[in-house]
């Protein structure tokens, strides 16, 4: 009786043994030769850049700047970047698109916390006056985002003479500024629903890419 128990714990030992070598190689496969995940499609900037047909067919746009292609030049810590702009006549673009593409999503959330509203508007006297707009409700596909308008100084109209939409989606940042004063012949303000279609029109683009 005895030697058949010591036959059985001598077969335990080496099964358990066994066992215990498949899962150390399992897990050191895993935790060693496995690639670190990525989240989200690896694209270039330009691929944010809305087109015409991503936009609403209004007539503050009726035309598009030609450029569009991506800079190598390093923006606020971005590896590369993309900008277009879109306005009402050539030379006047009141809207304007910029990418920007980090080496990782730390990076990016760092640039969102330091700017919250974008670099364009990002001087003491615009973060003064900025009116921060929620989106809660919108249904945005950023994993962050920020609106702000600037209000006429007189109050006289029901728009904004400036706007600024910054969104985050994964390692990349999205800014979306419109200004009256980049038109000098026309003042034209804009109303909030206005400019959240030009900026639903580029979520939309930017979710059909998986970036985030």
């Amino acid at each position: 009786m005895k030697r058949r128990s010591w036959t059985l714990i001598k077969i335990l030992s080496v099964f358990l043994g066994t066992v215990f070598v498949l899962v150390g190689t399992v897990a050191g496969v895993a935790i060693f030769d496995s690639p670190p995940e990525v989240r989200g499609a690896d694209v270039d900037p330009v691929e944010l850049l809305a087109e015409m047909d991503d936009l609403p067919k209004v007539s503050f746009i009726r035309v598009a700047e030609k450029k569009g292609a991506a800079s190598r030049d390093p923006y606020w810590g971005a590896e590369s970047s993309a900008a277009r702009g879109w306005g009402v006549r050539h030379d006047y673009y009141l809207f304007d698109e910029r990418v920007l593409k980090f080496s990782d999503e730390a990076s990016a959330k760092a640039e969102f916390q330091m700017a919250p509203y974008g670099r364009v508007f990002n001087d003491s006297i615009y973060l003064d006056i900025v009116r921060p707009v929620n989106l809660t409700a919108e249904g945005l596909r950023a994993d962050s985002a920020s609106l702000g308008c600037m209000d006429w100084y007189d109050e006289r109209e029901p728009s904004c003479f400036a706007w600024a939409f910054y969104g985050r989606y994964g390692r990349y940042l999205v800014e979306i500024t419109f200004s009256s004063d980049r038109d000098p012949d026309f003042k034209r303000g804009l109303r909030q629903d206005d400019f959240l279609m030009v900026v639903k029109g580029v979520d939309r683009r930017i979710a059909g890419l998986g970036i985030n």
